[in-house]
């Protein structure tokens, strides 16, 4: 059978299934943090598995490349844009349930409104969180956190999606975290929803932690930014701010095009004046060769590159 379009199949695709939005044609800069990207050829906000499992048919079916997009506050699309479907949780998948202790959340959920749910009513663990955009399927998927702690220290069960489209539901014997990122055995898997194992402390104590937190986090550069952009290197056992490598080699504040290494964290690229795609690769370029050249240390980036066509 040959393969249909994107643009042929998913505006009927989308009548029959009226929890999920289509929309073709989609400006990738306005769906991440970094305000850089071209057109993706169709994005999806899916509402619920059924329609999920539904779209990962058709997806198979016609061999569409995918991109599943959380709250784009890590990634870095081309300016050719995206050659393929971008997908989105939605609707259902922004549901949280609080048993006990315990948070059952929606991998579409917002990260900022689950850590002041968990807060509000008590409940600890989720500080490493606080200040940090996007949501809770992409603050699981890179592992996220703060210098002192992160969310696979409360991380005890998820349900995901597997390539072939199979529901499974994880616990801790079947996940293994390193330093951002997630170990699963499935390859490529789509997380739908996490368990948060927290613990009853009071209100006040929870928001001084929140508020240390946010104090370290209020010297992070303003500006259109993907946060850190590359991962700490581990040097003898033990970590590396790549922010110090890069600041050692001088390049604080060097801009090429509208994108500028930030004077105020040399970890963080800025999109100070209309930066393409390119400006930013050709900086992360600099970053990594001028360290490897200092110190022989290879960085390795923290944000997610998809390519326009592999």
């Amino acid at each position: 059978m040959a393969r249909k379009s994107l643009g042929a199949v998913l505006p009927s695709w989308g009548q029959d299934h009226p929890e999920s939005k289509v929309s073709l044609k989609v400006p990738l800069a306005d769906q991440v943090t970094f305000k850089v990207g071209g057109l993706a050829k169709a994005l999806v906000e899916v509402g619920n598995e059924a329609d999920l499992e539904d779209l990962l048919a058709l997806v198979r079916k016609n061999n569409w490349r995918y991109f599943l997009l959380g709250g784009g506050s890590n990634v870095l699309f081309d300016d050719k844009g995206f050659d393929g479907l971008v997908i989105r949780l939605g609707g259902q998948f922004t549901i949280s349930q609080i048993q006990g202790a315990t948070l059952n959340v929606g991998a579409g959920a917002k990260t900022p409104a689950i850590v002041k749910l968990a807060q509000d009513n008590g409940l600890t663990g989720l500080e490493h969180l606080f200040g940090l955009p996007g949501t809770i399927g992409g603050a699981v998927f890179g592992n996220a956190g703060s210098q002192k702690g992160a969310i696979c220290q409360v991380l005890t069960g998820l349900r995901i999606m597997e390539p072939d489209g199979l529901f499974s539901d994880l616990t801790e014997e079947d996940f293994e975290f390193g330093y951002r990122r997630l170990k699963l055995k499935a390859p490529k898997p789509i997380i739908v929803s996490a368990q948060l194992s927290l613990a009853k402390d009071s209100v006040t104590s929870i928001v001084k932690r929140s508020q240390e937190i946010a104090y370290i986090r209020k010297k992070q550069p303003k500006g259109p930014n993907a946060g850190c952009i590359f991962k700490n290197p581990v040097f003898e056992g033990r970590q590396i701010s790549a922010g110090f490598l890069i600041e050692m080699t001088g390049l604080k504040g060097f801009a090429l095009g509208g994108a500028m290494i930030s004077p105020e964290h040399a970890n963080f690229i800025v999109n100070v004046n209309k930066a393409s795609s390119l400006d930013i690769i050709l900086l992360m370029e600099e970053m990594r060769r001028k360290v490897f050249d200092r110190f022989g240390l290879e960085l390795e980036p923290e944000i997610r590159l998809p390519s326009w066509r592999d």
